[in-house]
């Protein structure tokens, strides 16, 4: 049987401003039959594959956990208003079997969106121009 991402968000927001890499979220994966599995993904812009690698699938060597990341930079411009779609795959390493899962990524125009560290949030802080 593949691993099942549970509790995953549909849709996450980040500022088009960010320019640090930023930590978005924690997969929650299990197996059922508690084999290894790895995670990987593909990012969809626009109707097509993207290869500026925007935002980053790793899997954290100490606790094992897959985290979701946005590249610092990623957003190429102000007036980005398309949606990223992140299909996450992950692949049972014994069965060859695999679940895929989607986390669309919005950009929110001219603010600055930080996320606390806390696996599962998604909440958010503003911040304006002209304000700290």
């Amino acid at each position: 049987m593949p691993p099942t991402v549970n509790d995953l968000p549909r849709n996450i927001y980040v500022g088009n401003l960010e320019t640090q890499e930023r930590y978005l979220y924690t997969l929650n994966v299990t197996d059922p039959d508690a084999d290894a599995f790895a995670c990987s993904h593909t990012i969809t812009y626009n109707d097509s594959i993207s290869t500026n690698r925007e935002f980053v699938l790793r899997e954290d060597t100490t606790t094992k956990e897959w985290k979701f990341y946005i590249r610092a930079g990623a957003l190429p411009s102000p007036d980005n208003t398309k949606p990223y779609i992140n299909t996450i795959e992950c692949t049972d390493s014994n069965s060859g079997s695999s679940g895929r899962y989607n986390i669309t990524v919005r950009a929110v125009h001219d603010e600055l969106l930080t996320l606390p560290n806390i696996a599962g949030t998604a909440s958010t802080t503003k911040k304006y121009r002209g304000y700290s």
